[in-house]
């Protein structure tokens, strides 16, 4: 029935009521995604764009280490895709390397995976606190096999020994969440699977297992490079829940990976 009342009845209406004339007026829009700020950081970066463009014509939708912005612009089509550009690049210009993508459908992985074949380029992870998550995000992009060799969940010190060679001693010292042993698990992974990129991760992601000097979501993440000094690491407290502290810890990995990529094109 409500196909038939469609094709019958409201497209016909809708091809006489919405010609396509030149001084016809739409209106159109466009998205910006900024990785790992803060809405309210976010906000502070665009406030000049409130008064160039006008607040109405701009919405932010946050969620866990994403902000969307919304952007709006009603007139002509040619106008409109003047305004929309140029609220864009205002606001690249504002939010600076945060933002990774204008395509609504994107997502980090997505645009990882695009930096990732365009140069030729492989990853491998090696995840604890995650739990396969970061690997998980990766294949959600059809053809990552193509720059996707595979990754290890090392979520027992044990595993970490057997599977990615970091010494008992080592583990003991340090501790499994560390900068020493994700930096260990970023360089052995990369090594074990000939990729040129290796991301490790470790953390404490609870509702258990703080202490005073590591309190719950403590997170070590290290990205390992093709040379042997190419090592970067970060080290970050997530607050929420379990789940929370986990995909913060895949988007700050996907994030870090992302800058690098860009900084090497």
């Amino acid at each position: 029935e409500s196909n038939y009342m469609v094709e019958a009845h409201l497209r016909p209406w809708l091809q006489k009521h919405a010609s396509a004339g030149e001084n016809q007026e739409t209106i159109q829009r466009a998205v910006l995604k900024v990785a790992c700020l803060p809405e309210s950081e976010v906000e502070q970066r665009i406030l000049p764009t409130y008064e160039e463009f006008g607040r109405e014509w701009i919405t932010i939708l946050g969620s866990p280490g994403e902000v969307t912005l919304h952007l709006k612009a009603q007139g002509k089509e040619d106008h409109c895709q003047k305004r929309l550009h140029a609220m864009q690049e205002r606001m690249r210009e504002l939010i600076r390397d945060a933002v990774f993508t204008d395509q609504a459908n994107w997502s980090l992985e997505h645009v990882v995976g695009e930096l990732l074949a365009s140069q030729q380029k492989t990853l491998a992870t090696a995840e604890s606190c995650t739990g396969g998550l970061l690997a998980e995000r990766m294949t959600r992009v059809p053809g990552s096999s193509a720059y996707f060799f595979g990754g290890i969940v090392t979520y027992s010190d044990k595993s970490k020994t057997d599977l990615l060679g970091i010494p008992k001693d080592t583990i003991q010292k340090h501790g499994a969440v560390s900068e020493a042993i994700v930096r260990a698990m970023a360089e052995n992974v990369r090594a074990k699977y000939g990729s040129d990129y290796g991301i490790g991760s470790t953390g404490i992601a609870g509702p258990g297992g703080g202490s005073e000097k590591k309190p719950i979501g403590t997170t070590h993440i290290a990205l390992a490079g093709p040379g042997d000094d190419d090592i970067e690491h970060q080290h970050k407290r997530f607050l929420g829940d379990r789940e929370r502290v986990r995909s913060q810890s895949a988007q700050w990995a996907l994030n870090m990976l992302m800058k690098k990529l860009r900084d090497d094109t």
